[in-house]
């Protein structure tokens, strides 16, 4: 489950360090250790490459991805519809606020378990929020400010640094795209 040829070809992507903080690489190596995801798809693939390599560069360890929960403390990435086990822990207004690609990351304790929660209507919105999730890690945030609600508004989002807004194109090559 290593999807790419080697760290040089990864780096033009994102480039993952280790966490300086103790505190908040013990806290978050904690959560990480056991991730659960309970779909399949290619979407869902490329979440489980992500994690498994994120994890990895962060905290030096092997990420165990099951379908179901093998410790207390652990992380969990279901859409909305798929789970019942975190039903309880999302408020309505959370629900009915998320749009199609829109995700909910929270962390959730109570007496018999402690989980980081990525949840969303869709494939593509567990994709956003497991990239948030490693943003927030990278960026050193506190797992007690993870409570992150997000709602894309804009229906394709795309980057292309080759085309100008009137179809020109940079870098010397003639025409339209």
């Amino acid at each position: 489950m290593f999807p790419y040829s080697n760290d040089v070809d990864y780096q033009c992507w994102l480039n993952y360090q280790r966490l300086e903080t103790p505190s908040l690489y013990d806290q978050y190596k904690e959560y990480l250790k056991n991730i659960v995801i309970n779909i399949d798809g290619y979407i869902i693939d490329s979440i489980k490459n992500e994690l498994y390599y994120s994890i990895k560069k962060f905290f030096n360890i092997e990420a165990i991805i099951t379908n179901k929960p093998i410790k207390r403390t652990f992380t969990i990435i279901s859409k909305l519809d798929g789970c019942s086990f975190f039903s309880n822990t999302i408020k309505e207004e959370e629900y009915t606020s998320l749009n199609e690609e829109g995700f909910l990351i929270k962390k959730v304790e109570n007496s018999t378990k402690k989980f980081i929660l990525i949840t969303a209507k869709s494939d593509e919105g567990l994709l956003y929020g497991t990239y948030k999730l490693i943003q927030n890690i990278q960026m050193e945030k506190p797992l007690d400010q993870l409570n992150l609600l997000e709602k894309p508004y804009i229906p394709l989002r795309i980057i292309n640094h080759w085309d100008n807004l009137d179809g020109s194109i940079e870098r010397g090559y003639p025409g339209k795209s």
